[in-house]
């Protein structure tokens, strides 16, 4: 949300201020929480959308990274200091309308999924991977990939062929095809969002193609896919 900071459904204000003073952080405008440590074996910085309302999930991710990459700069032989991590967030929304602010009195409806992206720098090359959450205001709950779709529906019938045939667009010059056994596999696809039009899957650096390749993003058309429980 852009502008003055305001309360929205599902967390006040209030909550979103102390989830990201648990990370030490602070909410800038546009309800941006930004945490910055420069120390000599490591350099943390977090930036990321407060809007998500279920915030404690999202801050034990960011924490238990964060831990990760102080632990591994402070153990002994650690080389290629300082160790970087960057972490940031993009913001999807179904079933609203476009809007900055909340309407008072008026609880969002549809959905919001907060994608966090985080590098690290710990190994050579670095790596991106993702971790998503996704939070349904109609039924006042988290979403998961194993509860996005009806039980019985079979969706990963639908996703594999689609998946395969736009990974294999973007990785044209690499001549890439996505085998079933790796496509067919639910675990790549539990990163996800969800728009009017698409579910988009998010590929962690090395998921599906050789590390150099780098993290990427595949949309699906909800067209294509079997109807969504939200």
């Amino acid at each position: 949300m852009v502008g003055v900071l305001t309360s929205f459904a599902g967390m006040p204000l209030a909550g979103a201020q102390n989830g990201c003073a648990q990370l030490d952080g602070n909410v800038q405008s546009g309800n941006i929480c930004r945490v910055r440590v420069e120390k000599p074996l490591y350099v943390i910085d977090v930036s990321y959308d407060t809007d998500y309302p279920d915030y404690q999930p999202v801050n034990d991710y960011i924490s238990q990274y964060r831990d990760r990459v102080v632990s591994a700069a402070q153990k002994p032989g650690a080389d290629e200091l300082p160790y970087y991590l960057t972490i940031g967030s993009d913001t999807f929304r179904s079933g609203q309308p476009t809007r900055t602010t909340p309407e008072y009195g008026k609880p969002f409806h549809g959905t919001i999924s907060l994608v966090i992206h985080a590098y690290q720098s710990m190994a050579s090359p670095g790596t991106t991977s993702y971790k998503s959450f996704t939070y349904d205001y109609d039924q006042n709950r988290t979403v998961t990939f194993e509860d996005l779709f009806a039980p019985g529906s079979n969706a990963i019938d639908s996703i594999y062929p689609a998946v395969a045939t736009e990974v294999a667009r973007q990785q044209f010059a690499r001549d890439f095809h996505l085998s079933p056994s790796v496509g067919r596999d639910p675990a790549h696809y539990r990163k996800f969002a969800i728009t009017d039009d698409t579910v988009i899957f998010f590929i962690d650096s090395s998921e599906f193609l050789p590390l150099e390749a780098g993290y990427f993003f595949v949309p699906v058309s909800r067209a294509n896919l079997p109807p969504l429980q939200v």
